[in-house]
């Protein structure tokens, strides 16, 4: 959300562990597509990040059992 608030271009999904602070958790996995490829619609964009969504959750699902490869987002 707030990437389209701010007009971004280079727009992104991401799947995190949950943290006690927003969007601070560390990263299990993220996906990124330029918003022009659907031509910067609203509606597009959002379908294609919640498809993104799912497809990360599944993978990361599915890698579970070998260890995720957590990017960490610590101060």
């Amino acid at each position: 959300e707030m990437q389209l608030n701010g007009n971004e271009i280079n727009l992104g999904v991401t799947l995190h562990l949950l943290s006690d602070r927003f969007d601070r958790g560390d990263i299990v996995m993220q996906a990124g597509f330029d918003a022009m490829l659907v031509n910067g619609d609203r509606l597009l964009i959002e379908n294609h990040c919640a498809r993104a969504g799912v497809e990360l959750f599944i993978e990361a699902a599915a890698n579970f059992d070998q260890g995720w490869n957590l990017l960490s987002q610590a101060d």
